[in-house]
């Protein structure tokens, strides 16, 4: 219980700042109607169009979904290996990708599974602690992945740059989807189910302590998905204004007494 605390105490002093940052913003926006606002405070309203050529990188980053997943499988894995060797463990078995394994239940029977990948591991001693670092590590990788991210796009990183979707979608919204599909994991080899067996911390709170991150790291994620991917109509519209200035076409006619052609010209 005192680790989960710990935990909330370190995320809410992470999106404290964020959050006043954000309210501050939306003062300065309620007070402002100058549409040479910057950016970064024009991104707070509600009128939020896509930035051009974006829908593109939308899709690709879409089609680089199931890389992202197949890849993060085995920064899961990985980090029970990890864990286990810190804690002078020896790894027995390591396979890091979709397959089937045959094992035997608690009744004495064969039966075999899907699952996503395994880390096979001899523990030493029976501490129940050591199996419940082991078990966790993989969701502590996912919160320090996703708030190093998360500071990386708001602080170091461009939004407009061509590395902030990957940050986006492989450093933020790929660790929430491992993070929300252990919490949801109900079986009895599942991460969080032995957390909750060895440590005896009960299984509802476990969720709760959960999904309040989630929440969190979820509204972390539809920030910067505004700032890098959208832009307020304002922006577009001097944008555009800018784009068009001093482009013109002109038609006059040519000739004496009488007409003899039309001259075009222009400039762009």
């Amino acid at each position: 219980m005192l680790r989960l605390a710990l935990i909330c105490l370190l995320v809410l002093a992470w999106t404290t700042p964020a959050l006043a940052e954000e309210v501050d913003n939306h003062s300065i926006e309620t007070t402002t109607t100058d549409p040479s606002i910057d950016d970064e405070v024009g991104l707070t309203t509600t009128d939020l169009h896509l930035r051009p050529h974006q829908g593109w990188t939308i899709a690709g980053q879409l089609i680089l979904a199931p890389a992202y997943f197949m890849a993060y499988i085995t920064v899961h894995e990985g980090s029970h290996a990890l864990a286990a060797l810190i804690l002078g463990c020896e790894i027995v078995g390591f396979e890091p990708y979709p397959h089937t394994v045959e094992y035997r239940n608690a009744e004495g029977e064969i039966v075999s599974d899907f699952i996503m990948g395994y880390t096979w591991y001899n523990r030493p001693a029976s501490e129940p602690w050591m199996a419940a670092h082991i078990s966790i590590a993989p969701y502590l990788t996912d919160i320090l992945i996703f708030v190093n991210c998360d500071l990386l796009l708001q602080y170091v990183v461009d939004p407009h740059s061509d590395g902030a979707p990957f940050l986006l979608a492989g450093g933020m919204i790929t660790p929430l989807v491992n993070f929300v599909a252990g919490l949801n994991c109900m079986g009895d080899n599942c991460d969080l189910t032995n957390f909750s067996t060895v440590t005896g911390v009960p299984r509802g709170v476990i969720m709760i302590v959960g999904y309040a991150l989630a929440f969190t790291a979820l509204w972390r994620c539809l920030h910067q998905f505004r700032r890098i991917f959208l832009e307020p109509r304002a922006v577009r519209d001097r944008r555009r204004e800018q784009e068009n200035r001093g482009r013109a076409i002109s038609i006059s006619p040519l000739g004496g007494d009488e007409l003899i052609g039309v001259g075009v010209s222009g400039v762009f």
